[in-house]
């Protein structure tokens, strides 16, 4: 799942990772991603860090207390200098943008396909 506000960023990302072979969900804030997540939860979830309503961060707290959702990967991106821990954001990763195409790569074929 690419969770973005921004709308080219997602869809640049979703083309990139479904290239792969892989099902790309794609949720323009952390609310929407929450209703997506509840009917059909992903192996990975690579979110924006800062988006209006539900952000990054809530959406991140929000999976790891849900008990069927907190094994989910989560990678954080983010343009912002200023980023909370790792540990923090209860997050797996974060990479900040621009992003390199080669490790956002590798962070998805971590997943099964």
């Amino acid at each position: 799942m690419i969770v973005d506000d921004d709308e080219v960023v997602r869809h640049t990302l979703a083309q990139l990772v479904s290239s792969r072979g892989y099902r790309v969900l794609e949720a323009s804030d952390g609310d929407q991603a929450w209703g997506l997540l509840q009917t059909e939860p992903p192996d990975l979830v690579i979110t924006d860090l800062q988006m209006p309503q539900c952000d990054g961060r809530e959406l991140c707290q929000r999976i790891r207390n849900e008990p069927s959702l907190c094994a989910t990967r989560i990678v954080i991106i983010s343009g912002s200098l200023d980023i909370p821990d790792r540990g923090d954001l209860r997050c797996d990763r974060v990479l900040t943008k621009p992003i390199s195409v080669a490790t956002l790569l590798d962070e998805v074929e971590r997943q099964p396909r």
